[in-house]
């Protein structure tokens, strides 16, 4: 059973357009990002991972940083062709951004959205 493309591309074109918490981007089996906050100007991320053993990894979020949404789309968008270099996973980092929301966050800032 195949991935219908046109259906990956067009869930990453929104993703990228509107991205929401806990989306996590991947390229050739390798995470690159999880979206940790969205506000209508900002996109927080975390790139950075840290070896927890020799057998895994998680997000650095200590290293969280913040992109305008023009950014974020150009960090993952070819440039010269439409379409992204990686490809979204819908929420599956919710529990990556909830704990950093609740450990790293500013606490001067409203963090709304909702978990499931």
């Amino acid at each position: 059973m195949g991935r219908d493309i046109e259906a990956m591309k067009a869930l990453n074109e929104a993703h990228l357009q509107e991205p929401q918490v806990g989306d996590m981007w991947e390229e050739m089996c390798n995470w690159v990002c999880v979206v940790l906050d969205v506000t209508p100007d900002t996109v927080t991320i975390c790139r950075k991972k840290k070896a927890e053993s020799s057998q895994w990894w998680s997000w650095d979020l200590a290293e969280a940083e913040e992109l305008t949404r023009a950014e974020f789309r150009a960090w993952l968008s070819y440039g010269c062709i439409p379409g992204t270099w990686a490809y979204v996973h819908a929420r599956r980092g919710k529990g990556d951004a909830e704990y950093w929301r609740d450990k790293f966050a500013k606490p001067e800032r409203a963090y709304e959205f909702e978990v499931d």
